[in-house]
């Protein structure tokens, strides 16, 4: 059972539309790919991401507190601890559980190096939620998620359903009292399939991987290593140890705690455009963005001093398994891993790159690949010793990682009325959402790329331990002009 006695801000008839937790569903043993997340992070690396939802005004975060609780309710992973060992490993669940928003202007979000805190899962859950008053008005309100707990799609749901509590209870005469909450069929007994993908793709493959395809697969992923994008944090922070810093070189500021990710927000004009042109072209948006990001590793490598054309490229695609069921299932962690890889001589035409890319995207789903990953990291997880191993001797798993979220209005525009450009949720105005993967090491530069209200946004996070904060911006600068170039050529 979970308490809600203390949601005194939020009305009893809505808390009484949030599904029963099911009192036998915990302890949830964990699945092979949150167990896989779980042993793949490092002390330094965190496998945890950042979510940013800014608005155009300030939040009554005391209300925003018990709406995110109740919403706990309704996916109730996020109110759960690990206990156990190996492959005893389970989620338990505290139905006592209060959210409790941070106040970043007492406690940033990231430590002194610029790193984010690492999660203790054990000692507390597995989502963060941060808050903090913008310079140039309006507010943030910033979530770290431990990836084993969840993935963005799951995020986004419950961001939706704690957003509509806010809404109905600071303007209700705004809210379409007709709609249907969108937990009303939310059954968290599901939970207990989340490992089950068998119907990931609504049937067979149309194209079957053959055993001699199998075989090269993993000779590609585990022989053919990729080259990590370029750096200089570590030399950096060799001569500060040794007293040797020049001046004009990167100094970590106090402002910088505050944040995590580097943005990039695509002006409304340019981002029509933008839109258009991969209508008309036949292609998706993140078929071109995988394509610009391959360009712009390999201009960026080469500028630096790798200009091998047969050095090898590899981006790491997230890839969503979420079928019908999962419209009812609460929000879960419904990922694998699709790779892309190409040579830097294959980046040097984008005419060709373009198409190409698109081509095997859509081979993902003919064939199911991601599922061969997926079914790898299953196989595996039941040797605990020897995936950490794997896992320890595999250290470069990709040059680069994009995930794209797609339109963030999905979902909200039933809920949340559009308004110059931003969505009403109840006395507020969510203006745009932004959030990018986590790195890992040699995997330095990740991508986030998403269209809020017809606006791409770009979101970058990336290894402290490799690039700076500034080759951060200039890569994210350089990737934007690859999107112009794209545009105007």
């Amino acid at each position: 059972m979970v308490d809600l006695s203390s949601l005194n801000l939020l009305p009893r008839e809505l808390l009484e539309t949030l599904p029963e937790v099911p009192e036998d569903l915990f302890p949830l043993p964990l699945t092979a790919f949150e167990k896989y997340v779980l042993w793949d992070e490092t002390e330094s690396l965190s496998l945890s991401y950042f979510i940013e939802l800014r608005f155009l005004d300030a939040l009554n975060v005391d209300l925003m507190e018990q709406a995110l609780t109740a919403a706990a309710c309704i996916h109730p992973m996020i109110a759960c601890t690990l206990s156990g060992q190996d492959n005893e490993l389970c989620w338990v669940h505290h139905g006592d559980f209060q959210f409790k928003i941070i106040r970043e202007l007492d406690s940033p979000p990231l430590q002194g190096n610029g790193r984010e805190i690492p999660f203790d899962l054990r000692k507390e859950s597995g989502v963060r939620f941060s808050y903090r008053p913008l310079e140039r008005g309006g507010s943030r309100l910033l979530l770290q998620v431990h990836h084993a707990t969840m993935d963005a799609v799951g995020v986004r749901r419950i961001v939706i359903d704690a957003l509509t509590m806010y809404a109905h209870v600071t303007a209700p005469e705004k809210v379409d009292q007709s709609l249907r909450y969108p937990w009303s069929k939310i059954e968290p007994g599901l939970l207990k399939q989340r490992a089950d993908l068998s119907d990931a793709f609504g049937g067979p493959p149309s194209q079957p991987l053959t055993t001699w395809q199998r075989l090269k697969n993993a000779r590609y992923f585990h022989f053919q290593l990729p080259t990590p994008i370029r750096g200089s944090a570590k030399r950096l922070a060799s001569k500060v140890k040794n007293g040797e810093r020049n001046l004009g070189e990167e100094v970590t500021s106090d402002a910088d705690r505050f944040e995590p990710l580097e943005h990039l927000i695509v002006d409304r004009e340019t981002s029509s455009r933008i839109l258009e042109k991969t209508r008309k072209d036949g292609h998706g948006v993140s078929d071109v963005a995988l394509a610009l990001l391959f360009e712009t590793c390999s201009l960026w490598n080469q500028q630096h001093g790798d200009r091998n054309l047969k050095s090898r490229l590899r981006i790491l695609l997230p890839y969503d398994l979420r079928s019908r069921i999962d419209l009812r299932m609460p929000a879960t962690n419904r990922l694998s891993f699709a790779f892309l890889g190409r040579t830097q001589g294959d980046c040097q035409d984008l005419g060709k790159l373009i198409p190409s890319v698109s081509e095997e995207v859509e081979s993902f789903s003919k064939t199911h690949l991601p599922m061969d990953f997926y079914g790898a990291i299953q196989g595996a997880s039941k040797h605990p010793r020897l995936i950490r191993w794997a896992i320890r001797h595999s250290r470069n798993m990709a040059t680069s990682v994009l995930t794209y979220v797609g339109d963030t209005s999905r979902g909200m525009q039933r809920y949340f009325p559009e308004q110059d450009g931003a969505r009403m949720v109840g006395d507020v105005r969510l203006d745009t959402i932004l959030g990018a993967p986590p790195v890992r090491d040699n995997t330095n530069w990740s991508i986030g790329v998403c269209v809020n209200w017809g606006q791409l946004c770009i979101s970058a996070a990336w290894n402290r331990d490799a690039l700076t904060r500034k080759q951060s911006a200039e890569l994210l600068s350089l990737y934007h002009s690859r999107w112009l170039n794209w545009l105007n050529g």
